[in-house]
């Protein structure tokens, strides 16, 4: 896809799950449904009815009934706009669980911990698959595990269109409490690879998505 197809599918899936609520919910909005008031007529009510040449006894007596509403008009249960996008939240959900997290980590902004579990996962076991053929230390892989979701937000904010907080190399160093020639010589290709990665995350769970839809 191009860069501008990626954009659109990006505004849908920011749209699809947008909270379209203004000041009301779907319970709420069942409290301005109609009422009834029912009230007996005040007239002596016939216990038996002529049909057809055959007496009838009601079982029951007619009321009256006189419809109430608490405003003007009702308040739909679900808004027009969250109607129009069930396909496009369904199909967002049926993703792979780490296209599926970033998605909605991303654009939809769901702060859920389980999508930091998914998202981290894949990074790290596609960051180890393609640096299978480099020798890493196990120092320098635990300092590079606890800079992934660093990572991920970085690329999240750029990919979201949001101004990204890109980590200078000497922040970057500070965190992991290394000297900044330490981080250019041991780890700085290694965080390229990383974001990287989040690139190609963005745009493959994007393209799922259009598949689907």
């Amino acid at each position: 896809m191009t860069e501008h197809d990626l954009g659109y599918f990006r505004s849908v899936a920011k749209y699809a799950f947008r909270d379209w609520t203004v000041n009301t919910g779907q319970l709420e909005a069942l409290t301005c449904k109609s009422a009834m008031e029912t009230k007996r007529y005040p007239r002596v009510k016939k216990r038996e009815i002529k049909l057809a040449g055959h007496s009838v006894c009601r079982i029951t007596d007619p009321v009256k009934v006189t419809e109430t509403r608490r405003s003007g008009r009702e308040i739909p249960l679900i808004e027009y706009p969250a109607y129009f996008y069930c396909h496009e939240r369904r199909v967002i959900r049926q993703l792979a669980d780490h296209q599926r997290s970033w998605i909605l980590y991303c654009y939809c902004h769901e702060m859920n911990f389980q999508h930091q579990v998914n998202i981290c996962s894949y990074l790290w076991r596609k960051f180890t698959y393609q640096t299978a053929d480099i020798k890493i230390t196990k120092k320098v892989k635990e300092r590079l595990k606890n800079l992934i979701w660093l990572c991920v937000q970085q690329s999240a904010e750029c990919a979201s269109g949001l101004v990204a907080h890109e980590y200078a190399q000497s922040d970057l160093a500070r965190l992991i409490n290394v000297k900044r020639n330490n981080w250019k010589k041991n780890y700085d290709k290694f965080w390229r690879i990383m974001i990287s990665i989040c690139k190609a995350l963005d745009r493959d769970a994007l393209c799922e998505m259009r598949k689907k839809i």
